[in-house]
C-alpha cells in the first residue's frame, strides 16, 4: 500500500500505470474522454523533455510552478485507440528514467513553467495525471474506470494545500483534506488568529473533491450540496478563493 513515504516518481508511475489500464479497457469512448487521452499524451511527452533538461538555476517554489501550469498548453487530437501505444511507450521510458538511477530528487530542471526540483516537477505532473483520471471518471462514472492512486492523491492534495497557503496566509480557517494534508489560511480578511485548541472555523473535504474544487471541476455551493465538504464556523467558507487554479 502507498504511504506518505511514497517517492514521488513512485507515486507517478503508478497512477500512471493505473490511468493506461483503464484507458486500455474502454469500449465505446466519446469526445470528452478521447480529449483526456490527447491531454495524457501531451503532458507525458512534457515530462519526458522536463526530465532530461538539467540546468543550473535556482529553482522556483511549488506553489509558483502550480500557477503557472494552470493554463494547459495545445494538445494532440487523437483517439484513445492512438493514444494508448504512444502511453505505453512514453510509461516505459518514464519508468527506465524514474528508477532507482532516475535523476535526483535535489536536481533542477527547466520545466514549462519555470525551473523546477525534480520532485517538484513530479508534483506538478502528479496533479495534471489525477485531474485527467477523474475527468476520465467523470465521464465514465459508472463505474469510473480510473483508480486514483493513494500516492497520487496524497501528493497531489498537499501540493493543492500549499497554493492555498501561499495565496492566502493567515491562521483563520483550518482546511483538512484527510489523511493527507491539514493546513491554516485566512479566507477574506485575516480575521481571529487560531493558536491553540480546536480552530473555530474548519473546512473538511476528501481528496477527489479538494482537487475539484481547486481547479473549478466543482463549485463550493455543489459541494456542500453534496455532502462532499463539512464546514464549521462564520469563516468556513472558501467560496471567495476558488477556484485556486485555472485550467483549460
Amino acid at each position: 500500500m502507498a504511504t506518505l513515504r511514497q517517492r514521488p516518481a513512485d507515486a507517478l508511475l503508478e497512477q500512471t500505470t493505473a490511468v493506461l489500464h483503464a484507458l486500455g479497457g474502454l469500449g465505446e469512448v466519446t469526445t470528452d474522454v478521447d480529449e483526456v487521452a490527447g491531454r495524457l499524451v501531451e503532458l507525458q511527452s512534457s515530462l519526458l523533455v522536463t526530465l532530461a533538461a538539467a540546468v543550473a538555476e535556482r529553482a522556483l517554489p511549488l506553489p509558483v510552478l502550480l500557477t503557472a501550469a494552470a493554463v494547459l498548453p495545445d494538445h494532440p487530437a487523437l483517439t484513445v485507440a492512438e493514444a494508448v501505444p504512444v502511453l505505453a511507450a512514453g510509461a516505459a521510458e518514464l519508468a527506465a528514467r524514474l528508477g532507482s538511477a532516475g535523476p535526483a530528487p535535489i536536481g533542477v530542471v527547466q520545466t514549462p513553467s519555470g525551473p523546477a526540483s525534480v520532485e517538484d516537477a513530479l508534483a506538478v505532473q502528479l496533479v495534471a495525471l489525477v485531474l485527467a483520471a477523474d475527468d476520465l471518471n467523470r465521464a465514465r462514472p459508472d463505474p469510473p474506470p480510473a483508480a486514483l492512486a493513494r500516492g497520487a492523491l496524497a501528493r497531489c492534495s498537499r501540493a493543492l494545500a500549499a497554493v492555498l497557503t501561499d495565496r492566502h496566509p493567515g491562521r483563520s480557517v483550518e482546511v483538512r483534506v484527510p489523511p493527507f494534508a491539514a493546513v491554516q489560511c485566512a479566507i477574506g480578511d485575516p480575521g481571529p488568529r487560531h493558536t491553540r485548541g480546536t480552530p473555530p472555523n474548519v473546512v473538511e473535504t476528501d481528496a477527489v473533491t479538494f482537487l475539484r474544487l481547486a481547479v473549478g471541476r466543482m463549485s463550493w455551493t455543489e459541494a456542500v450540496a453534496a455532502g462532499k465538504v463539512a464546514a464549521s464556523g462564520l469563516r468556513a467558507d472558501l467560496t471567495p478563493v476558488l477556484p485556486l487554479l485555472r485550467r483549460s
